[in-house]
């Protein structure tokens, strides 16, 4: 085979991997977009999406996605069927690498209803990953420490700005800690995702950051919304709808 016949095949092979159902494909959004539509999962965080050309694709989803997303940071949410649920783009980075959370796909194959989602000990405790969102809509991934004694998911104040919060805009509270009642900033967050578990509408209180000593804390404001069983055997929590 001619050196001419070589690069003929390649470019007809390229250009074949490019196409979308008849369609060329421009971009890198409109690839993630026809994929979201094909495999029927749902992409957050499109908006910090640059205007990158289409790749050549091909192989299993999972291995085209981190492909797509080789300059971005990302989580890849299974449902409860072990396929993709959810992808959220979370920020412009190396992919697959979570800011302080470490993992790039969430494992939670349970029965229907069910929520199963890995934890991590921190002395006594149990730790998540999970994603918040806020007014700015910007998802942002953090590890939070689970905490039922804790009536509301409670963060540092540094971590209003970053969710897209005007801290003169949130309600000033009280909130009650082991060293006594202490000055809080209190406002909702848009969603809480921890794995398949995702609520709505979840009160979140801000407290000094030096109070909190790099914790953050999952409290009642999103468990209650779920059943919970906390496996320590096991490292993982379940938690099951309502």
């Amino acid at each position: 085979m001619t050196g001419f016949y070589r690069k003929l095949i390649l470019l007809a092979t390229l250009t074949g991997m490019l196409l979308v159902s008849g369609n060329v494909v421009a971009d890198l959004r409109g690839q993630l977009d026809e994929l979201s539509a094909r495999h029927g999962f749902e992409i957050q965080g499109r908006g910090l999406l640059g205007d990158e050309p289409a790749k050549p694709l091909g192989g299993e989803l999972r291995h085209q996605i981190k492909r797509l997303l080789s300059g971005y940071n990302y989580v890849v949410v299974d449902n409860d069927r072990g396929g993709i649920g959810k992808v959220i783009i979370l920020a412009v980075g190396e992919a697959g690498q979570l800011p302080q959370a470490g993992i790039s796909t969430v494992n939670t194959v349970g029965l229907p209803g069910e929520h199963i989602i890995p934890t991590r000990r921190q002395g006594a405790h149990q730790v998540v990953d999970a994603v918040l969102v806020g007014p700015g809509q910007a998802p942002v991934a953090v590890s939070l420490m689970v905490d039922t004694g804790a009536s509301t998911v409670v963060l540092p104040r540094s971590m209003i700005s970053p969710l897209g919060f005007n801290a003169d805009e949130l309600r000033d509270g009280w909130t009650q800690t082991a060293n006594g009642r202490v000055r809080a900033k209190i406002g909702t967050l848009a969603s809480v995702d921890v794995g398949t578990a995702v609520a709505e509408d979840v009160k979140v209180t801000f407290l000094e950051d030096y109070r909190l000593g790099g914790s953050k804390l999952l409290g009642m404001s999103f468990l209650q919304r779920f059943r919970m069983t906390i496996d320590d055997e096991n490292d993982r929590i379940i938690l099951s709808d309502r």
